[in-house]
Formats: C-alpha cells, sequence, structure tokens
C-alpha cells in the first residue's frame, strides 16, 4: 500500500510538471513567438526570432513531445486508478449495461489521446 501511495505521488508528479511544460511552451509559442502569419492578422510589427536559445520551430517540437509524455503519463494514470475507477463505477452504474457503456466512452477517449500520436509517430517514420 505505501509503494503504491508512492508511485501515485509520483505519477501524479510528473503529469503536473509535463503540464505546466507543455502550458508554458504554449504560451511561448503563442506569445512571444507567434507564427509570421498571425502576427501580420493581428497588426504586429515586432517579431523575435528565438526564446532561450530555441526557435519556433524548437518550441514546437518541445510542445509535441512534451504533450506525447502527458499523454502516455495520462493512460498510465487511468490504469493505475482503474479499481478505484471501477469500484465507483458499480456504484455509480448497478446497471452492467450502463456500466459498460461508460466503460466504453472512456475507452474511446483514451483511444482519442493516444491513437493521433501513434499516427504522428508512424508517419513520420518512429513507430
Amino acid at each position: 500500500m505505501k509503494n503504491r501511495l508512492k508511485t501515485n505521488l509520483i505519477i501524479d508528479a510528473v503529469m503536473l510538471v509535463l503540464m505546466v511544460w507543455l502550458s508554458l511552451s504554449g504560451f511561448i509559442l503563442e506569445t512571444i513567438l507567434p507564427a509570421r502569419h498571425g502576427m501580420r492578422h493581428a497588426g504586429m510589427s515586432g517579431h523575435v526570432l528565438s526564446f532561450g536559445g530555441l526557435g519556433r520551430h524548437d518550441w514546437g517540437e518541445i510542445h509535441g513531445w512534451v504533450g506525447l509524455l502527458l499523454a502516455f503519463v495520462l493512460v498510465v494514470h487511468v490504469l493505475l486508478h482503474r479499481q478505484m475507477l471501477a469500484a465507483f463505477l458499480r456504484k455509480q452504474f448497478p446497471d452492467p449495461i450502463g456500466r459498460g457503456i461508460v466503460y466504453g466512452i472512456i475507452g474511446l477517449l483514451l483511444l482519442c489521446v493516444v491513437l493521433p500520436w501513434v499516427y504522428v509517430l508512424g508517419r513520420n517514420g518512429l513507430g
């Protein structure tokens, strides 16, 4: 039980750090290093080419990889909590059909998290 709590805390801390990185990199891409066409549309004139020694494409790459890691850790998080989720769903949905529908929705949502990355990694020859 103690190891399980420690594992959950580590997973949750990793998810928090990844969410912060994802948010910061998205902020940098949107605000500090906006796309040139977006700047023209907004009527902005100055253009910063890099931030922290990295250009827009570098930050985009970081944003993408952090998003992939977060998706992976999210799936692990849900799998680690599957018994608690199952107990909650048994209580909330005593009817097996309703519970099966909820499980199906959760499964579809997890697939929506994972499958786009499988496609991207396969397209780029990494999978």
